[in-house]
């Protein structure tokens, strides 16, 4: 069984690979509007209120959450949605694509040790990442590169940290896992 993901596996994240510099750009322009993950839920993997989120295609369960606590984030979403034409063009663009967000850790953060239920992958391509930014996914660790993607099965326990003095930018996109098999992480 295999258990490393590459790029050619997942061809279609090419042209975002190759945008990265564009989409980069983009994001760093709304830095300030990024939400703190729990800020109006409790959630227990921002354990030290430093991850913040821009949730421009999120998961249709996080948005049924969302609405039934209220729809905040969702009203908040459709106002955003039109300041990222150029990553939605390209994540848009990615057949089956289920979500993507931009995830911004501050330097000291940490997101908890967690996993997910459905059968994804996780790709998650470094934007603007420091040195001593770390991803534990099962009992491997990975350390972020900047235009390059690191894919891992959204089912593994994963944590990450920041333990830089920067802040750690990444787009994160979901797609279905085609591979069926328990898989760790490969650098791309």
């Amino acid at each position: 069984m295999q258990s490393l993901y590459t790029i050619e596996q997942f061809p279609e994240l090419l042209p975002v690979q190759k945008a990265w510099k564009e989409i980069r750009d983009e994001a760093m322009k709304h830095i300030d509007s990024f939400y703190m993950v729990g800020a109006d839920v409790p959630d227990e993997r921002n354990t030290k209120n430093k991850w913040k989120m821009m949730p421009v295609k999120p998961a249709t369960d996080d948005i049924n959450l969302d609405i039934e606590q209220g729809g905040k984030l969702t009203e908040q979403i459709e106002e955003w949605k039109d300041e990222f034409p150029r990553l939605r063009e390209i994540c848009e663009a990615i057949p089956n694509c289920r979500e993507y967000c931009l995830s911004l850790l501050e330097p000291g953060g940490h997101i908890a040790s967690h996993s997910h239920g459905r059968n994804n992958v996780s790709c998650i391509l470094g934007l603007d990442v420091p040195d001593f930014c770390t991803l534990r996914v099962g009992s491997e660790t990975a350390h972020y590169e900047n235009g390059k993607f690191v894919i891992f099965n959204f089912r593994e326990k994963h944590e990450a940290w920041n333990q830089s003095d920067k802040n750690r930018l990444v787009l994160l996109i979901s797609l279905p896992n085609r591979h069926e098999q328990s898989g760790y992480l490969k650098y791309l």
